[in-house]
């Protein structure tokens, strides 16, 4: 086994006792662990790097996965980076010992995790003009996660109005496929069925 495997395979395992015991549940051969709770799964991944690691915490939403998930675009979850989470940002090293990450996802990661599950401060969050408050990768998956959240929370007018509002900014920004206006159109047309 090489030096590397054997490192990583210590940050599994360190990880493994703290979420395991919490419900979470890890495949052999993954580097995520979840946590179905109702209509959401928590989960935590860590992405290993030649060197560097990159913890991330999340929420897929199951419900909004099973009614969007054929809607080509469609972005059902939200996430964080570790290191985000903290200012100044930490980043951890496969030299690290596995006890910092553990202790930073006890601190910030595993809260993030639950503060994600409540949908109204995520749409909240995105909603900001700070790009650095957005639990998403981009701005295109914001664009496509809040009217589906807002959709979940019976906000359907709210969900309407901005996704007319995101259209325009759309044109430029968006960097995803398929473009928005086929996503938009596509959600409405589920509304309206």
């Amino acid at each position: 086994m090489s030096l590397r495997k054997e490192r990583i395979d210590c940050y599994l395992e360190a990880v493994d006792q703290l979420l395991v015991p919490q419900g979470f549940k890890r495949r052999k051969r993954s580097q995520q662990w979840t946590r179905p709770s109702g209509n959401d799964a928590t989960w935590v991944h860590l992405n290993f790097g030649e060197i560097v690691i990159n913890p991330s915490v999340g929420v897929s939403y199951l419900d909004i996965e099973k009614r969007w998930n054929e809607v080509p675009g469609a972005v059902c979850g939200v996430f964080n980076m570790l290191d985000s989470l903290f200012d100044p940002s930490r980043s951890r090293t496969i030299d690290d010992a596995p006890q910092g990450l553990v202790a930073d996802l006890v601190e910030r990661g595993l809260p993030r995790a639950i503060q994600l599950q409540d949908r109204q401060y995520v749409v909240e969050l995105m909603l900001s003009n700070v790009v650095e408050h957005w639990p998403t990768a981009s701005f295109s998956h914001r664009i496509r996660i809040t009217p589906l959240l807002l959709i979940a929370l019976n906000c359907t007018s709210e969900a309407r109005a901005i996704m007319d509002e995101f259209a325009a900014a759309a044109l430029i920004r968006d960097q995803s496929l398929p473009k928005y206006d086929f996503f938009r159109a596509e959600v409405l047309a589920r509304l309206n069925a």
